[in-house]
C-alpha cells in the first residue's frame, strides 16, 4: 500500500481500516462455515431423535406384552454363566502348572531333567515327579534343597525325587 501523496497519519488510518475489514471478512467466513456445519448436522439430529422415539416405543410395547419367555431365556443364560464363572474362579486359587515348571527349571543348575509330570492333589497342592540325571550325589542333594526352598512347605522325596509344591507362603 504505497500511496505516495497521502500523509503518514492518513496512511496509518487506511491500514487500520484495511485490517478491520479483513477481520470482518474472516469473522463472516467463520460464521458461514459454522452455519453450514450446523445445517449439515441437522438431518442427523432429526434422525437420532426419531430413532430414540422408535426405540422407546419398542421398549414400551415389550413391557406391555408380558412375554416372559424371552426374559426367562435371558435369566437362564445368566444363571448358567454365573455357575461357569464360579467354577472358573474356584480354579484361580490353584497353582499354575507353567509357574511350577518354570521354577523347577530355574533351580535345576547342572541336573539334566528328562521327564517332569504334574498331578494335582485333593489338598490344593501339586505333586511334581521329576526324572533326570545328576553329575554327582552332591549335585542331587543341592538340587533337592533348592527344590525345598522354592516355597514354604515344599517336601521332596529324595528316592523318587517327587516334589509336593505348596503355593501359599
Amino acid at each position: 500500500m504505497q500511496h505516495t501523496l497521502i500523509p503518514d497519519i492518513q496512511r496509518a488510518a487506511l491500514r487500520r481500516d484495511y485490517r478491520i475489514r479483513l477481520l470482518i471478512v474472516l469473522c463472516f467466513a467463520v460464521s458461514v462455515a459454522g452455519l453450514i456445519g450446523v445445517g449439515a448436522l441437522f438431518p442427523a439430529f432429526i434422525s437420532a431423535v426419531n430413532e430414540e422415539k422408535s426405540q422407546l416405543r419398542i421398549m414400551a410395547s415389550i413391557r406391555k406384552d408380558n412375554d416372559d419367555s424371552g426374559i426367562a431365556d435371558i435369566e437362564a443364560a445368566l444363571v448358567r454363566d454365573a455357575g461357569l464363572a464360579r467354577s472358573l474362579s474356584a480354579r484361580l486359587d490353584e497353582p499354575k502348572h507353567s509357574l511350577v515348571v518354570g521354577s523347577v527349571l530355574n533351580v535345576r543348575a547342572t541336573v539334566r531333567i528328562s521327564a517332569l509330570s504334574i498331578e494335582p492333589n485333593a489338598t490344593g497342592t501339586l505333586s511334581v515327579h521329576i526324572q533326570g540325571e545328576a553329575s554327582s550325589r552332591d549335585a542331587l542333594i543341592a538340587f533337592k534343597s533348592r527344590l525345598e526352598g522354592l516355597s514354604a512347605g515344599n517336601a521332596v522325596n529324595p528316592f523318587s525325587l517327587d516334589l509336593v509344591y505348596h503355593t501359599s507362603p
